[in-house]
């Protein structure tokens, strides 16, 4: 950048201080305090507008109680922390842990989704299950959106406060849920309360709050610990809903935090999302219509809500996620399975593993339908060299593996994406089955495809030849490895070969 437009860039920035400074707004919503839009809530870059929350609004909010006792999702206990009876003759029980939903953007509280959530978190435990009702709050423009967050965070911190110095609940005991907007809500509910006890953020916004100062946004200081699921997010300049910025003290990225499986297209190209059919007892005609519609448009971003709910149960399957400094080691399998720390993803994340003032970062794949979990491998091995028995080539292509297990069931997989393949090289490759009860693998079919350059005509006359150099070596979740000795050395493209245990 010439020195020219570094000063133009300059002076814009000045400019835009200097209306910030001279234009904040502020907003006194009675006992919750005021609220202005000046610094950190402004910023040229990344929270270019200015606005604050309109108190009016207030008085929509509502907290909506669900417990086994008053298991009908679709018949709560409204309660309101102004009015306190409505909290002491509700079913709300201060000998049992709370669970706290707040939806996101363009979202309600008793969508179907959210429904599921509380269905399943009544099985999973005996709660108090809460969710936050402050739809009106969360429609266009977003601008007053986002402002509004900052209201809804201090009227959920007020009811939560009001538990703890009236009914002697301690704030400990709460577990905050939240998704993309809604996450920046409950961080704002972390920062007036006194150790709330964890917030679990999914798909948290990006927009006017991603590398903005910690008082703006979800932060590890809001609970004691904080947990997050990137479903949906990309860098600058890509467009996506979610954010890739650590926020947490444990982040799960899922598929590298992007573009899920099974959604193809992403988020920017919206008439071509691809629907998954979620079987609900839960969803009516209108709510079918709405999810066809979010799956169409934020379909990673959406994702996040089913990949959690997935976890809540501990009798259904669990995805592993490895920490890993970046996505790119993960899929080479350098962090699988016991080169760094590992957790359950989603509502049993090891909480053990939060530590203050400490980011940490993992990763962990997903299948393209429900349900979303995955087991995953390693599989290891080494090329022959070129010698006087062979003419080996470097090879460019696919290569596949059907593994059979014990249990009678078998799965076929992708070990790699299109790789160079050089002879005299060691090789390993991370790869994920759906979840499928195998157990002990006994044997497997290795097999490849050819991606050579098929305007080469040498490449495409000869053959196309993989000569591997001893056994096999796959290794699972558990970190038990097993080596496979294969009935041959050599592999020509589309052809099976077969690997026994030894």
């Amino acid at each position: 950048m010439t020195q020219s437009a570094w000063m133009g860039l300059l002076a814009i920035l000045v400019v835009c201080v200097t209306v910030n400074k001279a234009s904040a707004l502020e907003s006194c919503c009675a006992d919750l305090g005021c609220f202005s839009s000046g610094t950190p809530f402004f910023h040229p870059i990344h929270r270019p507008v200015i606005s604050v929350p309109k108190c009016s609004i207030m008085s929509t909010f509502g907290l909506h109680l669900n417990t086994r006792h008053w298991s009908n999702v679709k018949v709560t206990q409204w309660m309101d922390p102004y009015e306190i009876p409505t909290i002491s003759s509700s079913s709300f029980d201060v000998n049992k842990d709370t669970k706290l939903l707040i939806h996101g953007f363009t979202d309600l509280y008793d969508w179907p989704w959210w429904t599921d959530i509380v269905t399943a978190l009544l099985k999973e435990g005996d709660y108090n299950v809460i969710r936050f009702d402050w739809g009106k709050a969360t429609v266009m423009p977003f601008e007053q959106s986002i402002a509004d967050t900052r209201l809804a965070g201090a009227y959920v911190a007020k009811f939560v406060n009001i538990l703890k110095y009236n009914f002697g609940y301690p704030p400990q005991r709460i577990h905050i849920i939240s998704h993309s907007l809604g996450v920046h809500t409950a961080g704002y509910v972390g920062e007036r309360v006194d150790k709330i006890g964890r917030i679990t953020a999914l798909d948290p916004g990006r927009y006017h709050f991603e590398n903005t100062e910690p008082a703006v946004r979800l932060d590890p200081t809001d609970a004691m610990v904080v947990d997050s699921l990137v479903t949906d997010g990309e860098n600058f300049p890509a467009f996506a809903l979610g954010s890739l910025q650590p926020m947490a003290h444990l982040t799960v990225y899922l598929n590298g935090g992007s573009r899920q499986p099974g959604c193809e297209f992403g988020t920017l190209f919206f008439p071509w999302g691809k629907q998954t059919n979620y079987n609900t007892t839960n969803y009516n005609t209108s709510a079918i219509r709405r999810q066809t519609e979010y799956q169409n448009k934020a379909c990673s971003h959406w994702r996040a809500y089913f990949l959690f709910s997935e976890t809540i149960m501990r009798d259904k399957c669990q995805t592993v996620a490895y920490e890993c400094d970046n996505y790119q080691q993960f899929k080479s399998g350098q962090c699988f399975p016991k080169n760094g720390s590992s957790t359950l993803v989603g509502y049993h994340v090891n909480t053990v593993l939060a530590e203050p003032g400490r980011l940490r970062l993992f990763y962990a794949a997903n299948d393209r339908n429900l349900p979303f979990c995955v087991k995953s491998f390693s599989l290891k091995f080494r090329l022959q060299s070129k010698n006087a028995n062979h003419n080996s080539q470097p090879e460019r292509g696919v290569i596949s593996a059907r593994l059979y297990g014990l249990l009678g069931s078998s799965a076929q997989v992708d070990v790699t994406e299109t790789v160079d393949l050089h002879p005299g090289s060691d090789y390993k490759f991370l790869f994920h089955i759906p979840h499928k009860e195998l157990g002990v693998v006994h044997s497997m079919h290795i097999s490849w495809t050819s991606k050579h350059n098929i305007l080469l005509p040498s490449e495409n006359m000869r053959k196309h030849v993989l000569y591997f150099d001893g056994n096999f070596q796959l290794t699972n979740e558990d970190g038990q490895v097993t080596n496979y000795r294969p009935a041959k050395q050599q592999l020509e493209e589309r052809r099976d070969l077969l690997a026994t245990a030894i």
